[in-house]
């Protein structure tokens, strides 16, 4: 009975590494695409800006 438990439990700890690597794997592609999101909309803040600052001197 107890080769039985621990045959479970170590099906259970399997499961859980799995879900863990998983969620690690989803977080850090999340993490990846909002700095990618965050680099864009900077670059095109400074751009704008840019632009403007010319604009602004133009007149």
């Amino acid at each position: 009975w107890k080769s039985v438990q621990n045959g479970n439990k170590k099906e259970q700890d399997k499961r859980r590494r799995l879900r863990r690597k998983k969620i690690v794997r989803i977080t850090k592609t999340i993490k990846e695409v909002f700095q990618c999101e965050q680099e864009k909309l900077t670059k095109e803040f400074h751009e704008w800006k840019r632009r403007r600052i010319e604009e602004l001197q133009k007149e």
